[in-house]
């Protein structure tokens, strides 16, 4: 890979790293405001953090 490559693999880790933290956020706030994991809120949430995470985790092992 080009440094170019990198540096764009860079930023997009970093973007989605920070994008995840966020995400993870609501979650807990959610869960912890609601006493429960409710399906119509959090599921979708948590759907787009693990897709995220796959994301993410591909960015890492490129």
């Amino acid at each position: 890979m080009t440094i170019a490559d990198t540096a764009v693999q860079i930023k997009l880790m970093i973007l989605f790293a920070v994008g995840l933290i966020a995400l993870l956020t609501v979650i807990i706030v959610s869960i912890r405001h609601d006493h429960r994991i409710a399906f119509n809120s959090t599921l979708p949430l948590m759907i787009v953090a693990l897709f995220m995470l796959i994301v993410l985790i591909s960015l890492f092992l490129l």
